[in-house]
């Protein structure tokens, strides 16, 4: 992934380099054991990721409008549709209807925060049999 000269990355990073920082987050939380504390505010920040996904969503089907607006589009011989802007209008709906599906997503981690919030451990034990 490549900088900007302003040191900043160009939009086309910012997907692929969340997706890398998911992914090394599902593998670290994959057998971890943490005190309720911790999964609870991982779970908020999980639900603030998820909130704006939605925006995000909407502004890559701005953008593809645009280009369809301001570029000569088509369509590779790969693919099924041959109308550039039918296919910039499904790939609009199924962005916004992802969008509506996270936003029932982020309804469900806030729950999920809101229900672990107050948890209280006295930290993890260990399983002195399982070590040996």
């Amino acid at each position: 992934m490549t900088q900007a000269q302003n040191g900043i990355l160009p939009a086309t990073g910012f997907a692929g380099a969340a997706l890398a920082e998911v992914r090394k987050f599902t593998r670290a939380t994959m057998h971890a054991d943490h005190i309720p504390a911790d999964t609870s505010s991982q779970i908020a920040d999980l639900a603030a990721l998820v909130a704006d996904l939605p925006q995000a969503l909407r502004q890559l089907a701005d953008i593809l409008e645009r280009a369809l607006s301001n570029q000569t589009l088509t369509l590779d011989s790969m693919a099924e549709e041959t109308d550039a802007a039918t296919a910039v209008r499904v790939a609009r709906l199924h962005l916004e209807g992802a969008g509506c599906l996270l936003v029932g997503a982020q309804e469900h981690l806030d729950a999920a925060h809101n229900a672990t919030a107050h948890l209280v451990s006295d930290g993890v034990q260990c399983d002195r049999d399982h070590l040996l």
